[in-house]
């Protein structure tokens, strides 16, 4: 929404925003494997200085904090693609809708509520699907960052596979993960296919 308004310096804040999408997924992990460092990590080292943590935390070599750790890197790295889609779709909203809206007296709360969310809610439900299976196949981050540990705690079908088949030699059990991956794949990118259909019919009507 921020980056809809038209602000000074959008174009260089755009161009911020897109970094992470445009580093390489273990640049990115490497880079924050770093970061998440429990003696010379940034992170430890910020959170320390602001009263949040006592002492260093060892993000990634616990099960408590691993899963949540990248998690956080995923999201921070696939971000900027969802907020290319929704920054397209929002100024593709109808501006006489809005202004309309503002005559009739309706907040900036309402007209979010009542029109620039029905106007892209197509597109939402499309970027979630695409968005799920983007993250089913994250490999490189996870495996840089932690290689599905500790404990296992924080293996994803594509870690599993690869350290089953790969790292233990169990080609049997890795095939059957594989099967079941691509099963759920084809699961969302069927969902995906309705869900475009039905964006696409929405969007002739309009």
């Amino acid at each position: 929404m921020l980056l809809n308004q038209g602000l000074p310096g959008q174009g260089l804040l755009r161009a911020l925003v897109l970094l992470p999408f445009i580093l390489p997924g273990v640049v990115t992990a490497i880079l924050w494997r770093f970061m998440y460092d429990p003696q010379l990590g940034l992170i430890n080292s910020v959170l320390i200085r602001f009263g949040v943590l006592q002492d260093n935390a060892a993000w990634l070599a616990s099960s408590d904090t691993a899963m949540a750790a990248v998690i956080f890197v995923a999201v921070w790295k696939g971000f900027p693609f969802s907020m290319l889609i929704y920054l397209a779709a929002l100024q593709s909203v109808d501006r006489s809708q809005l202004e309309a809206a503002t005559i009739d007296g309706a907040n900036a709360l309402q007209r979010l509520r009542d029109v620039t969310l029905p106007a892209i809610k197509p597109v939402i439900l499309v970027n979630i699907v695409l968005t799920l299976i983007l993250t089913f196949n994250y490999f490189d981050i996870v495996w840089v960052m932690t290689r599905g540990g500790p404990q296992n705690s924080t293996h994803i079908f594509p870690t599993r596979i690869f350290e089953t088949g790969f790292g233990q030699f169990r080609f049997g059990e890795a095939a059957v993960y594989g099967v079941f991956s691509i099963l759920i794949l084809a699961v969302l990118v069927a969902l995906y296919v309705i869900v475009q259909k039905a964006a696409d019919s929405q969007r002739r009507t309009a």
